[in-house]
């Protein structure tokens, strides 16, 4: 289980309060950037989310993975196809469900990164939305919170 919120520009702190343990991540994004929310995937991928304020958006990286330079391998996802494909760069919520699927939630409706883990695996790599009856899943609906049963 990964809880996180509310941490500041800088180091990233992630905490889980089963284990007690707390884990501090340098952020490889360019610039200083606020984070509001972390999660982990199942590779040990680590998702940020930004304040709208300091660009928006979500990041991931692997802090145990790194390129030749020793820089850890860093991916943005932002609003517009080629750029991470988001509905909307602000973005209020977010959550791993059992089957690796990052969903997003934003001002906007919903995005989701499927097979999250595969995120920095591949050069080109935007989210999706979910369609219901045609329709894109809570289409122009801003989108605070999401639970996974």
């Amino acid at each position: 289980t990964n809880v996180i919120d509310d941490v500041n520009a800088g180091p990233v702190a992630r905490y889980n309060p089963f284990t007690k343990v707390c884990d501090f991540y340098k952020l490889p994004s360019p610039g200083a950037k606020k984070t509001v929310g972390v999660t982990t995937d199942k590779s040990g991928n680590v998702w940020v989310r930004f304040a709208f304020r300091s660009g928006g958006g979500i990041g991931v990286f692997n802090p145990n993975v790194a390129l030749t330079d020793q820089t850890p391998l860093y991916k943005e996802f932002r609003k517009g196809k080629g750029q991470g494909n988001l509905v909307s760069d602000v973005v209020n919520c977010m959550v791993l469900d059992k089957d690796d699927h990052l969903w997003i939630g934003t001002d906007y409706g919903i995005s989701v990164v499927y097979n999250a883990s595969s995120a920095l695996l591949s050069e080109s790599y935007d989210a999706g939305y979910p369609v219901v009856d045609n329709w894109p899943l809570l289409f122009e609906q801003g989108v605070n919170c999401i639970a996974v049963d």
